[in-house]
């Protein structure tokens, strides 16, 4: 069942009749102390509440699904828009289009599990790092789940397939970072070892949350995590590979899982303590930053200077300028079709040195 109205396509005054996600709902007493049902709605394009004056008793018992068909009337509440539902039915999650509910990466998630996989075969030099990679995305139920999660609840790369654009982008990051610093100080840092990091640091995600509906945290996330169960992965892969990899390999690629979020405050037991591991969290944070303020940058053109508001996870509101704010600046680079970090000029295994010639 196709999607026919979105959030942002309801006007003042309107009939709506169309399919919403249902984020969640409560049932609230009246100023005249009367029973109503109050919902959180939402699409792909936002969220808007709504709310049930009558037949209370029967709607809340079609509120069994994650997916709710309404009927109803669009009315102005305060500074914002509210819905009065008149009807509504729970919909089969498996008869709608899960496009038209849930953010999801500007790339397709397959093609970027195989740009991984194509990295890993690629760029990975190690052939043991190489093996214990393959052997942990061979798992067909990691790669499902791979193509619909997430890489947060919220904050950063939260929407469908983030998890694989966020391990995508770090890693080409890496290696660029990785091969600028080899001619600098020989010997420092193992790219494959911080490629792998990328790889592997937020993987059992796919774990802790749960993104079948709404992304939550799942049961198992919130009494284990993804940091010990990320670890745990790494035991079993390593006790069922055979040959079996070296433990003092697998020693390190824990440590570069445990240690990813870099201070204990912020949820790692320990801290990093080899220079791959505080390479990896410095990564994250570039990345996981950067796709935060991608978020709150306007994406309509304005002429002008304009603020954001201001936002928890970045600790402020953050200034972008229009396009007549700049006229030293050159126009923006297009999407690039072949994924986060993809190079133009520097093919798979192609090197520079260091005058910047290709090798």
């Amino acid at each position: 069942m196709k999607k026919r109205l979105f959030v942002t396509d309801i006007n003042l005054p309107g009939h709506v009749q169309t399919i919403f996600l249902l984020m969640g709902w409560r049932r609230k007493i009246s100023r005249d102390q009367q029973p109503y049902l109050e919902l959180q709605l939402a699409d792909r394009t936002g969220q808007i509440k709504a709310r049930v004056w009558r037949d209370t008793e029967l709607i809340q018992e079609r509120l069994t699904s994650n997916f709710v068909a309404i009927r109803g009337e669009a009315e102005p509440f305060k500074d914002s828009l509210v819905i009065t539902i008149h009807d509504l039915e729970a919909i089969d999650p498996q008869s709608i289009e899960q496009a038209d509910f849930f953010e999801a990466s500007r790339w397709k998630a397959e093609s970027l599990l195989a740009q991984i996989e194509d990295l890993i075969a690629n760029e990975i030099k190690s052939e043991w790092i190489r093996s214990v990679l393959s052997f942990i995305l061979e798992d067909q139920d990691l790669r499902a789940k791979l193509l619909a999660a997430p890489a947060a609840k919220k904050n950063h790369h939260a929407y469908r397939a983030g998890l694989l654009e966020h391990a995508l982008s770090m890693s080409r990051l890496a290696l660029r970072i990785c091969e600028h610093y080899a001619a600098y100080y020989p010997g420092l840092l193992n790219s494959d070892l911080v490629v792998a990091g990328c790889l592997l640091h937020d993987l059992a995600k796919v774990e802790e949350l749960s993104f079948a509906g709404p992304t939550e945290y799942s049961t198992r996330g919130k009494l284990v995590g993804h940091i010990a169960m990320g670890t745990m992965w790494l035991e079993t892969a390593a006790k069922e590979m055979s040959p079996a990899p070296p433990a003092d390999l697998i020693t390190e690629l824990q440590h570069l899982v445990l240690s990813h979020h870099g201070r204990l405050e912020y949820g790692s037991p320990i801290l990093p303590q080899t220079a791959e591991a505080y390479l990896l969290h410095q990564i994250d944070m570039i990345d996981s930053r950067l796709n935060r303020l991608f978020d709150v940058m306007p994406k309509e053109p304005h002429a002008d200077e304009i603020w954001s508001d201001w936002d928890r996870s970045l600790g402020g509101s953050f200034h972008f300028r229009g396009e007549n704010s700049r006229s030293w600046d050159l126009p923006h680079a297009e999407l690039d079709l072949e994924g986060p970090g993809k190079s133009r000029d520097n093919e798979p295994g192609q090197t520079m040195d260091l005058f910047g010639e290709k090798k």
